[in-house]
């Protein structure tokens, strides 16, 4: 399947910049210089939404009432709703500018430029036609193991989530 990124997004906060700065400059430049497409740097940091906020996300039903994680029996910490958040305004992005296939990094990713596009480009040929995204990580969750597939070399830990 013939697969061409229309737009990389990198997530990150403005009080975790300081702290990753080189990495995400490093991601940004990578990008910029193989595909002369230029990176969306978002990011809502969780710490800095109040009860209000996060009450008027779950009237609007961007947020759950129950923010408790299914089979951890556990709320939601800020930051995970500021990530959650930040991937919600990345795919109304998505939709309002028909972008079909995105590549999100976190700012702790690291890529390595001789053959990041390389593998890229060999994982998204072995895709289902029917995939939603691909997570290039490796899922601790045994109850995720049966969605790895393990696709020749490139990557032993790929998550195909299909439609």
């Amino acid at each position: 399947m013939k697969i061409t990124i229309d737009q990389y997004y990198l997530i990150t906060i403005d009080r975790i910049y300081k702290h990753r700065k080189h990495n995400i400059e490093d991601i940004k430049s990578i990008i910029k210089k193989n595909t002369n497409k230029s990176v969306i740097q978002t990011g809502v940091d969780g710490m800095n939404l109040t009860p209000e906020i996060i009450s008027t996300l779950q009237k609007k039903k961007i947020l759950k009432y129950n923010l408790e994680i299914p089979n951890f029996s556990r709320i939601l910490s800020n930051s995970e709703i500021g990530l959650n958040l930040t991937e919600y305004k990345i795919y109304k992005h998505m939709i309002k500018n028909n972008i079909q296939y995105a590549i999100i990094f976190e700012d702790d990713a690291k890529i390595n430029e001789k053959t990041f596009f390389d593998d890229l480009k060999n994982i998204t040929e072995d895709c289902p036609e029917d995939f939603l995204f691909i997570s290039m990580f490796h899922h601790p969750r045994p109850s995720q193991q049966q969605y790895i597939k393990t696709l020749k070399k490139y990557n032993q830990h790929i998550l195909f989530s299909k439609g």
